[in-house]
């Protein structure tokens, strides 16, 4: 089990959420569906280790873009390399 802080792939800064925010898989995606949907480098990274090394990665937190909102966002991923957690903070400051 590897456990990541939050905001670990950008600067903590909200005014560098923007610029840093990447779009994120849903719960039940895997590292092949990678190829037919853009998903952010982050979630790309982790999933692939996770399925790599075989084990479990909770993400810490990322800044997601979901339309035109920004999220901080955890992904939990198995160790196939599956999204099997989402949770986007409720108060982001």
């Amino acid at each position: 089990l590897i456990v990541l802080p939050e905001i670990w792939n950008s600067p903590y800064a909200t005014a560098a959420f923007p610029e840093y925010a990447e779009v994120l898989p849903e719960i039940g995606a895997t590292i092949e569906d990678g190829s037919s949907v853009e998903y952010g480098p982050s979630s790309k990274f982790l999933m692939s280790q996770a399925a790599k090394h075989s084990l479990w990665i909770v993400g810490g937190s990322v800044p997601e873009i979901c339309g035109d909102k920004i999220y901080n966002t955890c992904l939990c991923i198995d160790p196939a390399g599956k999204i099997v957690g989402k949770h986007r903070k409720v108060h982001l400051f």
